[in-house]
């Protein structure tokens, strides 16, 4: 799927949290609502975001299920949490429409 694409630029990090939040998307059977869902910090910094653009990874997850992963009430939430905690990662919720990775 083309809104689920890997940016191109991802730090060694943002590879691993992608990793994680693709395969939480495919364990669960998650849909995007059709928008792009993945950003490199470059990418989010391109199109004029304030915010995000320190981060490993910026996710979108406006009108779809992958909020249920990157936000803090989402079903799947913890389960992206004890993922990343093993990478050295973390999630914040940064509106209702979008998180972002950063190092611990």
């Amino acid at each position: 799927m083309e809104h689920l694409t890997q940016p191109q630029d991802l730090s060694p990090a943002g590879v691993l949290a992608y990793t994680a939040i693709t395969g939480l998307i495919a364990k669960h059977g998650l849909q995007t609502g059709g928008c792009k869902a993945f950003y490199s910090p470059r990418e989010w910094f391109a199109r004029g975001e304030r915010y995000g653009t320190r981060s490993e990874l910026v996710v979108v997850y406006d009108g779809g299920e992958l909020g249920e992963v990157c936000r803090m009430d989402g079903a799947f939430y913890s389960e992206l949490v004890e993922a990343l905690k093993g990478q050295h990662l973390y999630v914040e919720e940064c509106t209702g429409w979008y998180a972002a990775v950063y190092p611990c």
